[in-house]
């Protein structure tokens, strides 16, 4: 669906001027990667797309460290043979929701994390300003 500049709203126009500035600064590898995650995200279904959303808002959320904490363990997964990760998902999927909840706090418990707790008024998350440039 091709739309014209000029229709665009001038918040997507300067997302997509500071996008350009990046492209431009990209290596030919990274570029690759970048198309390829549009391309998956063109053909996720609406539902699929909601659900990335809210867990990349989640995400956005935590703490600094717990965000790197996660992007740390996250690479120690991909770093994984293929089979062992296929076998740690499998193991992950067979757990009933009581196990694996367990698990997820027995874990925060190990990192001297606290509980997360609902998001009601108390305990709403801190969001980052983001500052814009002139």
């Amino acid at each position: 669906m091709r739309v014209n500049w000029s229709e665009l709203p001038p918040e997507r126009q300067a997302r997509l001027r500071k996008g350009a500035r990046r492209w431009g600064q990209m290596d030919a590898g990274e570029r690759a990667r970048v198309q390829k995650r549009f391309s998956q995200w063109r053909n996720m279904s609406p539902e699929k797309r909601a659900r990335m959303r809210k867990m990349y808002k989640r995400f956005r959320s935590l703490p600094t460290a717990e965000q790197e904490r996660i992007r740390q363990a996250r690479k120690k997964y991909m770093d994984m043979p293929r089979e062992q990760r296929i076998k740690l998902r499998k193991r992950w999927q067979e757990m009933d929701p009581a196990e694996r909840t367990e698990r997820i706090r027995k874990r925060r418990q190990m990192h001297g994390q606290q509980e997360q707790r609902g998001m009601d008024e108390k305990t709403k998350p801190h969001r980052r300003r983001r500052h814009r440039r002139p």
